[in-house]
C-alpha cells in the first residue's frame, strides 16, 4: 500500500452533505490518500467544514478559492496533487463511498497495470436506491479502449466511479464554463489509456436530489447537450475519423432528446432559441446518412424517420409507446 491516491473533492454549497462525503473517504480501508477539498467560493459553512477536517486528519489539503465552477475547481485540484500522487479519484461533495472502495479499484488496477478501473455505483433518490452493475471486462491496447470504451453504456462520462493513472491528467484539464463537463473530456482521456478495467460491483453513492438545481430542466441546460456532442465530434473528425459514426450517432440521440424536451413542455424555448421544426428540418436534411450510420440503432431510426415527417404523429407515437411500457 505504498503509491498514493489523490483524491480530489470539489465543494461548493455543500454543508449539510459534505460531512458524509468526507467521513466516508477518510475511513477508506486503503489508507494512503492525499484527499484535496477545494471550497469553490462557498457561501454556507463548507468552508469551515473543510478547514475543520483538515484539523482532525493530517492527510486532508483545503483549498480556498472563488467560485468558479466544478471544472474549475477539479483542476485546482489537480493542480495541487498532479505532481505528487500515483493515482486520482474524483468524489463529489453531496455523494458518498463504500468503505472499500479505493481498496478494490487499487488491487484491480494494480493486477492489470491498468490506466482506468471503472465501477459500478448506486443512484441514492430520496428513500430509494438504484443500483447500476456494469459488465465485466479488460481492455487492452488503445485502439481497442477507445472503440469499447468512447461512447459506451459500460464506460459512464462521470469522473467520479474511477481510479486514474495520475499520468493521464498531466496535459488534461476540465473544459471550464462548460456543462457536460465530464463527457467533453472522455475523447482526452481515452487517447492517454492503454489498458482500462471495468469491474460489475457498485462501490460509488451518486446522490440525485429530487429539489436539487442540478437536476432541474432548463433550455440552456438541455441545448448545452447537444453543443457537448458537436463539440466532441469536431475533435473526433480531426482525431479519431474512425469514431466519427458513433459520434454522430450520439448527436442524433440528444436532438431527439432535445426535441422531447421541448415538445412535452419540459423546458422553456426562448425567442431566439431552437425550436421543434428547426429539429426536424435537421433530421430531414441528415435522414440518408442516418440510415446508413450502423452506429445508430434501428428503432431510433424509426424514431427520426418520423420526427422527419411528421411532430404530431412522433408525439403521439412516443406517448403510446410510454402508455404501453406502463
Amino acid at each position: 500500500m505504498d503509491d498514493l491516491i489523490s483524491v480530489i473533492v470539489p465543494v461548493y454549497n455543500a454543508e449539510f452533505y459534505l460531512r458524509q462525503c468526507i467521513d466516508s473517504i477518510i475511513k477508506q480501508t486503503y489508507t494512503n490518500l492525499e484527499i484535496v477539498l477545494v471550497n469553490d467560493g462557498s457561501t454556507d459553512n463548507s468552508g469551515k467544514i473543510c478547514d475543520e477536517y483538515k484539523e482532525i486528519d493530517s492527510r486532508i489539503k483545503v483549498i480556498h478559492k472563488m467560485n468558479g465552477g466544478l471544472s474549475s475547481a477539479r483542476n485546482a485540484g489537480l493542480d495541487v496533487c498532479i505532481s505528487g500522487g500515483d493515482y486520482i479519484a474524483f468524489v463529489d461533495s453531496d455523494d458518498w463511498i463504500e468503505s472499500d472502495m479505493f481498496e478494490k479499484l487499487y488491487n484491480e488496477i494494480k493486477r492489470v497495470n491498468g490506466d482506468i478501473v471503472v465501477c459500478g455505483y448506486y443512484i441514492d433518490k430520496q428513500d430509494q436506491t438504484y443500483i447500476r452493475k456494469l459488465e465485466k471486462g479488460i481492455f487492452v491496447g488503445n485502439d481497442n479502449v477507445l472503440k469499447k470504451c468512447f461512447y459506451n453504456k459500460n464506460f459512464p462520462n462521470a469522473v467520479w466511479c474511477k481510479l486514474y493513472n495520475k499520468n493521464i491528467f498531466n496535459e488534461v484539464r476540465f473544459p471550464e464554463g462548460k456543462l457536460y463537463e465530464d463527457m467533453l473530456i472522455i475523447l482526452d482521456v481515452l487517447e492517454k489509456t492503454s489498458v482500462v478495467s471495468i469491474i460489475p460491483e457498485a462501490f460509488y453513492h451518486y446522490s440525485q436530489r429530487l429539489n436539487s438545481i442540478m437536476n432541474e430542466k432548463t433550455y440552456h441546460k438541455s441545448f448545452e447537450k447537444i453543443l457537448a456532442c458537436e463539440n466532441i465530434l469536431e475533435k473526433v473528425k480531426v482525431r479519431k475519423p474512425d469514431l466519427m459514426n458513433l459520434a454522430y450517432s450520439q448527436l442524433y440521440k440528444h436532438y431527439m432528446y432535445f426535441l422531447d424536451d421541448i415538445i412535452f413542455g419540459r423546458i422553456n424555448v426562448p425567442t431566439n432559441g431552437v425550436t421543434s421544426e428547426m429539429i426536424k428540418k435537421y433530421f430531414q436534411k441528415n435522414i440518408l446518412e442516418i440510415l446508413k450510420n450502423l452506429n445508430v440503432k434501428s428503432k431510433n431510426k424509426l424514431m427520426y424517420i418520423i420526427i422527419s415527417l411528421n411532430l404530431t404523429f412522433y408525439k403521439m407515437f412516443v406517448e403510446f409507446v410510454e402508455k404501453v411500457r406502463k
